[in-house]
């Protein structure tokens, strides 16, 4: 969407893609461009008021997201130092049970 200049002239272009490709087109000048831009920048501001409509129903998923990797994150240091305080120690990304005496 862009105005362009030819002379003393301006016209109002599109662009939109075609089969991957992007296609200008046309519209017109004077005031039938204007008018064609007006329509495309409430077009442009309804698809960004949808997106972020979407954007904000998501959020309360996010947040229930953020909050259980929280409480996992607390539970597994909760369990590491439990089995520390038991004896038990990490090799390789194992745990192995404390050696006992005899």
């Amino acid at each position: 969407m862009a105005w362009e200049n030819h002379g003393i002239r301006r016209y109002y272009y599109r662009s939109r893609r075609v089969r991957g490709r992007v296609v200008r087109e046309y519209v017109g000048a004077g005031e039938k461009g204007q008018q064609a831009e007006v329509a495309d920048q409430a077009a442009k501001e309804a698809r960004g008021q949808a997106e972020r409509q979407r954007a904000d129903a998501g959020r309360p998923v996010h947040d229930l997201v953020v909050h259980v990797r929280q409480f996992d994150s607390a539970l597994d240091q909760l369990v590491i130092s439990q089995l520390v305080c038991a004896g038990w120690r990490r090799n390789h990304r194992q745990w192995k049970a404390p050696k006992r005496w005899h």
